[in-house]
């Protein structure tokens, strides 16, 4: 795991958003969208309800691994679903090691045992690095697109998968 270089409260922003990781000299912009419960068939008999999210992983600055561990799915009540990141699947974030300019982009599951994930988060060592919550309700009255009823406080996670890489523009 890596050594961030602030201690900081970690970064909120909503599903969709990009939230930065900054580990010495490497800079990583990450996007997590559409956390709902998932319809894939992958090779893991969940305990619960199997959940999805997209993960996008591009590399800023420098050379990374997308640490798909790091990912939970959170409830709001505060029920953490780690990330299935021991089960390979073909949709799963590749972790393989980028360079500057490369990104990744897969899915991560969650094997949800108790209450609905609201949100994802990407943690080290105990402490949440960045979190994404469901958009808040728009002001006309109505609410929001969400995925899955209400994402917030979640994040663990990913398989491994064999996504390409790509360079980003």
């Amino acid at each position: 795991a890596a050594a961030w270089a602030d201690d900081a409260d970690p970064s909120v922003q909503t599903l969709g958003q990009q939230g930065q990781l900054v580990d010495g000299g490497s800079a990583q912009a990450w996007t997590v969208t559409g956390l709902q419960p998932s319809a894939d068939t992958i090779p893991y008999q969940p305990g619960g309800n199997l959940w999805e999210a997209t993960a996008t992983d591009q590399v800023v600055t420098g050379n990374a691994i997308p640490f798909v561990p790091g990912f939970s799915a959170r409830a709001a009540g505060g029920d953490d679903y780690r990330a299935l990141f021991q089960v390979p699947t073909a949709a799963g974030v590749n972790p393989s090691g980028l360079a500057a300019g490369q990104s990744t982009t897969g899915k991560l599951y969650f094997d949800v045992t108790g209450e609905v994930p609201n949100s994802v988060v990407y943690g080290d060592h105990g402490s949440d690095r960045l979190i994404w919550v469901a958009p808040p309700p728009s002001a006309e009255g109505g609410s929001a697109p969400t995925s899955a009823g209400a994402p917030a406080w979640s994040g663990t996670g990913t398989g491994y998968g064999s996504q390409s890489m790509s360079t980003m523009p």
